[in-house]
């Protein structure tokens, strides 16, 4: 018989904040809040320039197949490709 183990989230939480190790066990992981930016830009924090860099065109390709969904995505830097991803 072969034995697995599965780890508890709980249990792990749970002791470690006992222990005082939960922010090392636990690292925050960071979040893009598109809310935030938005607001970020409509107080004037980030300006026309910061948001067109962060919102970066997107050349979407077609199934050559014509099939309904789309291949992969390429994101564009004026006119280079920076990479590709699929896309279901």
């Amino acid at each position: 018989m072969l034995t697995q183990y599965a780890v508890d989230p709980s249990a792990a939480e749970a002791i470690c904040r006992q222990r005082g190790c939960y922010d090392r066990a636990f690292p925050p992981v960071p979040t893009l809040d598109l809310s935030e930016l938005h607001a970020l830009y409509r107080e004037g924090t980030l300006t026309d320039s910061d948001m067109e860099s962060i919102y970066v065109p997107v050349e979407r390709l077609r199934d050559p197949q014509g099939g309904p969904g789309l291949v992969q995505d390429a994101v564009l830097d004026h006119g280079h490709e920076l990479s590709l991803g699929d896309v279901g």
